[in-house]
Formats: C-alpha cells, structure tokens, sequence
C-alpha cells in the first residue's frame, strides 16, 4: 500500500483521518491508479517543461496499483526501508527509457515486474514545453524481458521516447541529474577523472564531453603514434648504423666484384691480344727482313778497297816499331845506372834520419827516469801515510759479536711475528666462513624478497598510485614516529596459494590496496606529503582511536569444532598471514574473522544446518561464509515474516595476490640468523683487526732491528776494506822502494851517447854531398837519350794511327757485313716461327671464343675492332695490378651485398614510415591544440562556475570549498575535478578523498557538488536517493536547509529527495512537497512489531510543517 501526499492538496485532511481510523479501513478504501492522460487542469501548475508531474505504477515490484502526483520544486519522498521509496526511483528511470544497470539491482528488465504477474507498466507524465499539452511516456514491462512503449497514447519505439527526453534536456544515465541509491556510492567512490566527464556530460555544451573524449582519442592515437614513430626513429637510427658500419665492407666487396669482372674481362681478351700481338710480329718481322738484306748489299759492295789501302800503312807502321824498340833498349840500359844511384842517395837520406831519431830517443829516455823517480817517492809517501792508520782489532771483534747479537734478536722477532701471523690467518679464514655463510643467509632472504618484486610488479599494473606511494614510503620511513606498513597486497602472505582466490573475495581491491598507520599523526602526515605534496590518490587507514586499535581487541566467529559441526574448515583469518596491524585493519574492513570457509561446496543438510544456526536475537549466526567457489551472505528481513534473504556470487580467480607469498616467520629465523652471523663476522673481523695491527708493531720491530744489523754489518765490512787495505799497502811498499833504489843507483851515460851519434852523422852527410854531383852528370846523359827516343815514339805514333784508321774502316765495314748477314738468316727464322705462331694464336682464339657466352664473345669482338685497344703487355700489367688489389681485398661474406641491399629497402621504408608518422604526429599535435583551445577555455568557465556555486554552499554552513580541474599534458583521460574542503576553522583546505573525510563530510560535499550542478545547468529534474546516509545531524540540518534554499528558488529544477529519516524541526518552505510512503505485503495489527508509529511520526512531521507554513 502506498500512501502519496502532495503538500498543496485539499485532499491532506482526509488522509489524515483516514489514517487515523487505521489501515484496515484505509485499505478498504483504496483508489485504483487511473493510466488516463494528462488533466489539462495540471498543465499550469508551476512545473518546469520536463518535469514529472505525474507517475504511475501498476503491478511494478513492490506496487499492485499507485499513482504519485509530484510537485515543482522539492520532493520530498519520506519511508522506512523497504517500503518501496526506491521503487519510484526505478519507475522513473525505467519509464524514461534507461536501462536496468543504471539502476545496479537486477540485469533483466523482467525482474521489475511484480511477483507472480506476467506484465507490469509504469506511465509518467511530464511537464510539456510553453504552450504545449503536458506528454506522458507509458512502459510495459513483460516477465520474459519485453517492452512495449507508448507516447501520448500511441504505440512508439524505445528510440522516439529517448528523442523526446532528449528534447527535454532528460538524462536518465547522467549520475549528476539521476542518482539512484544503489548508485549513490558509486558516485561517491566515482573517480576525479570520471567524475569530470560526468559533470561536462550534465553541465556543458553538446560538443563538450565529445571533444575531451575526441581529445583523449587523439591523445591515445598521438602517445601510441609517437611511441610507434620514435621506436621506428630509433630503429631507423639503429639501421643506419649498422649501414653505415656494412658501408665500407659492401663498398670492398662492391670493388672486388668490378675487379673481378674486369680481370675476367682481362682474360678473356688476352687470347685476342696474343693473337693479334703475334701477327702484328710476323709482319714487322717480314718487314725487318728485307730491310736487312738491302744493308748487306750495301755493304759488300763497300767492303773491298779499304782493304788495300790497310795492308800499306800496316808496312810502314812496322818499320817505325823497329826503330823504336832499338833507342828504347840504349834508354833502358841507360835508366838501370841511373835508378841504382839514386837508390843509393836514399840510403844516404834513411841512414841520416836514424842517427836523429837515435839522439832524440836518448834524450826522452833520461826524462822518463827522473819522471818515475817522481812518481816513485809519492808512492811512498802516499803508503807510508796510509800505514799510520792501522785498523783496531778490537773494533773488529765488537763488532762480530754485536752482529751476531742482532742476528738473534731478529730471529726472536721473526719466530714471534710469525705466530702472530698464524693466529691472523686462523681468524680470518674464520671471518671468511662467517662472511660466506652471511652471503648465503642474504642469498636466501633475497629468495624470499623476489615474492616481493613480484608483488610491487603486479602493485604498478593494478595502481600506478600506491605503486608510485610504496616505493616513496621505503625511501622515507625516517619521516614517521612508528612504523607505516604496506597495503595487505605487499605484506599479506596465503598460506596455501590455491586459496587464494578466499582471500581475495572477502578483502576486495581497495583493502588491498590500503596502507595501515599506528596513530594518527602518521596518518596526517603521510597523507600531506603522499596526496598533498605528490598528488597520488591511495587509501589509508588509522584505527588508533577505535574501539579496536590493536589485534588483539578482536574475538572470533566461533571456536573451531563449532565451525567443523557446520561444515567449514576455518574463517578467512585462518588462511593468511600478515603483521598485526595488517590483520587489524582486515579486521576492521572486511570483518575476516567473522567470514566462514569451506574449500569444498556444503551440501544441502550442512547449508539448512547454517541457516538454522542463530544469535540470541534470532539473527543468523554466520551472516557470509564461502562455500566451493560462491560467496554466500546471508540476512533476515526487517519486514514480513523474516524470512532469511540470501544473495550468491560466484568467485573468480584472484587478480591481485600473488600466489604465495613471504613465509614471515622463515624470514625472522632467516634474519635472526644473519644478525647472529654479522656479529660474529665483526668480532672476528676485530680479532683479525687485533692481530693485524700485533703483526705491524712486529713488522715495525723487525725493521728497526734490520737495520740495526745492516748499520752493524755495514760498519764490519768497512772496517774489514781498510785491514785488507792495510795488508795490501804494506806489501806494495817494499816493491816501491826497491824500485826507486835501482833507478837512483843506475849510472848516467847519456851525454856520451848523444856526442857519439853526432859524429856518426857528420860522415854520413859528407857522403851523401859528393854521391850528389856524381848523380846530377848521370841525369843529364839519360835526359839526351830520351829525347831522341820521344821522336822516334812521335812517327810511330802518326805510323799507327794512320793505320788504325784505314783498319777500323776495315773492320767496321767487314763486321757490319758479318752482322748484317747473321742478322738476315736469324731474321728469316723468325718471321717463320711468328708465322707459325700466329696461326696457333689463331687457332687457340678460335677455341676460346667458342667456350665464351654470347657477352663475353661480343666484348672480345668489340675489343678487336677498337682501334685505341690496349696491347698484350698492357693486359698482363693491368692484369697482374687487378690480382694485386684482390689479394689486398679480403673476400668476406658472399651474402653481404644482398644483405646491406635488403637492409637499404628497408631503411627506405622505415624512413618513408617515419617521415608519415611525423606527419602524422604533427596533425595530431595541430588538432589536439585546436580542440584543446576552444574545450579547455570552456571547461575553466564552466568549472569557474560550478566553483562559486560550491564555495557559496560551503560559506551558507561556515566552512569552505572549492572546485578546480586537475590537468595532466600528457593524458587527457587523466584530466579529473579536483574537490578540495574545508570543515574546520583550523584547517587548510584538503582535496575530498575517501582517506581524508568522513562518511558524513563526503556526503555533504557530494550533495553540494550535485547542487552547484544545479545551479549551473538547466535540467528538468533531480534525483538524488539517500544521500544523507552517514551525516551527522548538524550536517544532515545544514544540507538540507541549503537544499532547500536552492531547489525552491525562482526557476530551480525540479528535485527529488529519497531519504528513510528526517530530523525534526527541519528546514520547510511553501514550494515544498512531502511524501510518505509505507508499503508492504505484509501489515501487522496496532501494537506489534512493526507498528504504524513511524508513520504517525511522518505525518505529524508533514502536520508541524504545515502549521509553520
């Protein structure tokens, strides 16, 4: 049963009797609802063109027969749960053409229809434009999913109702105009980015949603373009390297290719050139031949008379050559006289220079004496001085003996540096064990950690945010007086992997994601420098000042037999494990403790078992368990017979646990262990430090006593130099004087030598004077004789060369004759062998051109006409270069060139695909701006406004807010509304996030938000259901009295309110309209358990109302 109040009715006064004589009677009286069209009496009521003047429902859920009539301005429908507030949401969203997941309760269209009915229909009436007829929108719903749609009475298309609304500006799939209760926290949890594309889609022009959508696309298609286009740039660079490097050796094989062609070009003209190199030979061979024999003819015919004239100067020169040879002999004879004199006068000369060198020698001798006498006496002085300083032999002996004490000194040191040593190395072969067991105690902790590399993987895919707030809080837990730990995702470990799956349907996503704080400045804290500062949106818990703030607060669904005697292994708890304050925090958002679990599916006599288990209150004992793979939970009815309500789901594989996990307590042991380790590594590392430094002060002690010793050995070996000095210098004096002694004592017979020598000399050159004059008359006889001999040598010089001439001519002309006839006969024996071998050539051309291919025939043949052809040597010369530069030219790989070529296409398609792609980035880039100058400008206006509507809202209840657009430049998808509040005075505004605010304080800046949308754009109507759900009472009395002040403002939308509760003394005003609503099938009598009492409170409140009014 409905009951529909419209505040301005005269028909209040009989619903209110009529419910004071009980709803029996009310029941009786029942009117049914009339599909009629519209009363034209309505059509000037005040209601804004598309606004719901009228709806009515027969056989639609919970509704057999009713009618709403509703007013302009506010609505307000008023009920306690269940009683069918939300229907009319439903109705009116259903009716205008939206779809069933708007609503987020049933996917088929069917399920609207009224338990045991095979149809239902819902008619709304709305408000016709200026001057028009009021149009009404009738829905059949069918139980098997049809719908049947009229207008105005006539049959029509889902399409023609949805271009009707939209001529109203109705947008049923608008959160921001159309918020159903079951949609109420999804717009609540609705992200910033989402929320932005809501509010163009409500608030701003046709084409302004579609361009930032247009804008996201092409922001899409540019990042994906540019990606593409710089890996192709990269690549390209990358080929053009590998090009360039390929280059030089491509280059090499290129030239090797042209100089083997050429070579083989080379070979095969050769044969050519031989041939015609062979006949051209013959030719000049034949020519050659009678040249030659016509130089013969000319030269016997030359040859005779020069012979005669030769054989006549040949007698005289004879006859010339005998007297000659006569005056030559007289002259010989002559000379052999001569010649023995002046061999003697050299004697003389030789026999002179002995006796002066004699005298001179004499002299030097006696002035090396005296030197050596000299030399002598200071030698001996020099020893006689030495042999005063005689080594001491005591020192001698002090010092062996002091050698031999630092000998042991140092051999006491050494034994006991050496046993330091020892003990050194025993420690540090132990500090080595510790260390290698250290390395492999880390080497399993790191094992351990990879679970936590591959969780941070699967954190940064799933929310690029905590990921981005995780890798933040390790580098700064300095920050916070006690520990922040890390969402369940990071720390939270199933103990048996293919479980996991439990887990994650009872701790949904957003736990999962939420990091826990142990008291609550952390939690500000963390939240300024992770929201404020970096602008990351995460989830944060702090329970500090709970009734719950540690684990141990916390009691437990049932002991464990109980739970077996029903069916279950355990509650979810049970299967992980995780720090403390993890599992408090589970505790406190997804009650895991209280969650029963069954691996295997419960039959039907243990699920009858469970739901027969109840608290004292009759309520059901375990309200969600999991059985098999559903998740089941389970409620009794608050109306009715109270009866158990059950909803099943069905679980997935889990997509953020990594399965597995980091065995917390293998971890502790592990790092117990190491800590234990790492001490013994640095003690023995202090021992070692220990001894080290022992060995030094040995080390040093060594050295100082080293080079004690070495001062000590030092001064012996001195000391025994100067003793075998001493020997030595004793001995060799003796020598010395011995010496001086002979040469002092020799006799002196210098002068008497020198005067002897004299003499000797003086006859010498009284000799030599008187030979002198004897040689000089022998001279001038020989001199007389020579001169007749000249003249005799002059004729017979004219003699012969008288001779020698006619006989050259001779000769020259008899061997040019020989010559010339040898050279005739050899002549013809070569052109003869040429002639022969030019036809072998021929021959062997002849062979070879037949093997060659019909190219290569053509180029000999070309290379035999060509008058500028290179010979044969030329051919064997290029040739041998060719083969030069081959050998210098390493072959390589028989594939390069086909490789740098394929790889040259595809440089050209890759740059062709890079030159396309810029092209393309720049377009994008020119559009994106384009777009983006119009769009933005409009969205800063518009959001400008949604702003100073928002901020006023807040300034109505003291506090403060406002609105921005949050931009990012390089994705438009994460454009967002940035909402920031402020609720206390002693506070900065804060951006509104599901951490930061309270329930209450999100729902008072949703509705505001909703309001300032309002107040911005024109809509027909508002439908907002249970929105002040979790307000506090001095927020819900605030909300609504500014809920109040604007939808009953001149030309305001018209507004629906659903709410299950009401303060009293509320904000009233005349253009309200209160509705209750108390339907259901089941109405106890006066006195029982679910009394009319609630509903006498709701018309007494309308009743107070109206009295104000």
């Amino acid at each position: 049963m409905a009951f529909v109040r419209k505040q301005q009715s005269d028909e209040d006064t009989d619903f209110y009797h009529e419910e004071e004589r009980g709803m029996k009677e009310v029941a009786s009286k029942r009117r049914r609802v009339s599909l009629d069209p519209p009363d034209e009496r309505v059509n000037n009521d005040g209601h804004a063109p598309g606004a719901i003047v009228r709806v009515a429902l027969v056989d639609f859920v919970t509704y057999s027969n009713v009618v709403f009539w509703l007013g302009p301005s506010m609505n307000m429908i008023i009920g306690p749960n269940g009683t069918g507030k939300s229907t009319l949401v439903c109705a009116i969203a259903l009716g205008l053409g939206g779809k069933p997941e708007l609503l987020g309760r049933a996917k088929d269209i069917g399920e609207f229809v009224k338990q045991g009915k095979k149809r239902g229909t819902i008619l709304i009436e709305i408000k016709g434009h200026a001057g028009e007829p009021n149009r009404t929108i009738e829905r059949t719903i069918f139980s098997d999913n049809r719908s049947e749609w009229n207008i105005d009475g006539k049959h029509t298309t889902a399409r023609a109702v949805k271009d009707l609304t939209d001529s109203f500006s109705i947008q049923i799939d608008n959160l921001c105009q159309f918020l159903p209760q079951d949609k109420v926290a999804e717009f609540a949890h609705m992200s910033p980015q989402l929320l932005l594309q809501e509010t163009e889609r409500a608030t701003g022009s046709a084409e302004m949603l579609s361009q930032h959508q247009e804008l996201i696309k092409l922001q899409n298609e540019y990042t994906a373009l540019a990606r593409s286009s710089s890996a192709n740039e990269k690549e390209l660079e990358k080929l053009v390297q590998v090009q360039e490097r390929s280059r030089e050796e491509v280059e090499r094989f290129q030239q090797r290719a042209k100089l083997q062609e050429r070579r083989k070009y080379l070979e095969n003209i050769l044969p050519a050139a031989v041939m015609q190199e062979a006949v051209s030979k013959g030719t000049e061979a034949k020519k050659e031949g009678r040249r030659l024999k016509a130089i013969k003819d000319e030269l016997e015919a030359r040859t005779g008379p020069s012979g005669e004239l030769r054989d006549a100067a040949k007698t005289k020169l004879d006859e010339f050559r005998a007297e000659v040879e006569r005056q030559k002999l007289a002259v010989s004879k002559a000379m052999k006289k001569l010649d023995a004199k002046i061999s003697k006068k050299d004697e003389f000369n030789t026999q002179v220079e002995a006796k002066k060198s004699e005298i001179k020698s004499i002299g030097k001798e006696r002035e090396k004496t005296k030197t050596k006498i000299q030399d002598l006496k200071k030698d001996i002085s020099a020893a006689r001085e030495r042999l005063k300083n005689k080594p001491d032999e005591k020192t001698g002996e002090e010092l062996q003996a002091k050698l031999k004490e630092a000998r042991q000194k140092l051999r006491t040191v050494e034994e006991q540096r050496t046993k330091i040593s020892d003990e050194a190395n025993s420690f540090d072969q132990e500090n080595k064990r510790a260390t290698a067991e250290v390395e492999d105690l880390k080497k399993q902790l790191t094992s351990l950690n990879s679970v936590d590399v591959q969780r941070l993987a699967r954190v940064e895919k799933i929310d690029k945010d905590t990921w981005e707030a995780i890798k933040w809080l390790r580098q700064n837990k300095n920050l916070f007086k006690e520990e922040i730990y890390e969402p369940p995702i990071m720390s939270l470990r199933v103990k048996d992997a293919s479980l996991t799956y439990a887990v994650e349907s009872v701790a949904k996503r957003n736990t999962l994601l939420t990091f826990t704080c142990m008291n609550r400045e952390d939690y500000v804290l963390f939240n300024k420098h992770v929201q404020d500062e970096n602008k990351l949106s995460v989830a944060v818990a702090e329970y500090s000042k709970s009734d719950r703030p540690r684990l141990e607060s916390w009691g437990r669904l049932m002991d464990e037999n109980k739970l077996k005697s029903l069916g279950f292994e355990c509650v979810v708890s049970d299967l992980i494990e995780a720090p403390d304050a993890v599992m408090n925090m589970l505790y406190h958002t997804s009650s895991i403790n209280m969650v029963a679990f069954s691996r295997r599916e419960l039959s039907v006599a243990q699920v009858n078992k469970v739901d027969a288990a109840k608290r004292a209150d009759g309520a059901p004992l375990i309200q969600k368990y999991i059985s098999g793979r559903q998740s089941i939970y389970v409620k009794q009815s608050a109306y009715g017979s109270r009866e158990l309500l059950k909803s099943n789901q069905k679980i997935g594989s889990p997509v953020a646990l990594v399965s597995g996990g980091v065995d917390q307590a293998q971890k502790t042991r592990l790092m117990e262990r190491l800590k234990e380790r790492e001490q013994k590594r640095s003690e023995t590392e202090e021992r070692t430090k220990e001894k080290r430094a022992q060995m030094r002060k040995f080390n040093d002690m060594r050295k100082a006593v080293d080079a004690e010793k070495n001062t000590i050995q030092s001064a012996l070996t001195e000391w025994q130099g100067l003793k075998r000095k001493y020997n030595s210098t004793e001995a060799k004096l003796d020598d010395l004087v011995f010496q001086l002694q002979e040469l002092e004592q020799a006799p002196d017979s210098t002068a008497e030598r020198i005067r002897e020598r004299e003499r000797e000399l003086e006859e010498i050159a009284g000799q030599r004077e008187r030979f002198a004059v004897e040689l000089v008359e022998e001279t001038r006889k020989v001199a007389k004789m020579q001169v007749g001999l000249v003249g005799r040598i002059v004729a017979e010089q004219k003699g012969k060369s008288d001779y020698e001439v006619l006989n050259e001519r001779f000769e020259v002309a008899n061997r040019e004759l020989v010559e010339v006839q040898a050279a005739v006969q050899a002549q013809r024996e070569i052109t003869r062998e040429l002639r022969q071998r030019a036809v072998q050539e021929k021959d062997r051309l002849m062979e070879h051109l037949a093997s060659l291919s019909e190219e290569d025939h053509a180029l000999v043949e070309e290379y035999m006409i060509d008058e500028n052809r290179i010979d044969r040597s030329e051919i064997e010369a290029e040739t041998e270069r060719v083969d030069e530069q081959l050998n210098q030219i390493f072959s390589g790989n028989a594939h390069v060139l086909e490789t740098y070529e394929r790889r040259a296409r595809e440089i050209a398609k890759l740059r062709e695909k890079v030159e396309i792609g810029s092209g393309k980035v720049a377009e994008l880039e020119a559009r994106i701006r384009e777009i983006r100058s119009g769009w933005e400008r409009e969205l800063d206006a518009l959001v400008g406004r949604i702003s100073d509507e928002f901020a006023e809202a807040f300034r109505s209840i003291g506090c403060a807010g406002t609105v921005g657009v949050g931009k990012d430049e390089e994705d438009y998808e994460k454009w967002r509304i940035d909402i920031k509040v402020r609720f206390r005075e002693n506070e900065q505004l804060q951006l509104l996030t599901h951490q930061r605010q309270s329930g209450g304080e999100r729902s008072v800046s949703t509705i505001f938000y909703l309001m300032a949308l309002q107040c911005v754009t024109k809509a027909p109507f508002r439908v907002v259901d249970e929105i002040n759900q979790g307000m506090d009472p001095r927020n819900e009395r605030m909300v609504h009295r500014r809920m109040v002040e604007v939808a009953c403002a001149e030309n305001a939308s018209q507004y629906f309110l659903i709410t299950p509760k009401l303060l009293p003394d509320l904000t009233f005003h005349e253009k309200m309209s209160v509705h209750c609503i108390f339907s259901g099938g089941f109405l106890p009598e006066r006195g029982g358990a679910a009394d009319f009492g609630r509903l006498r409170k709701y018309v007494e409140v309308g009743k107070r109302l109206r009295e104000r009014v």
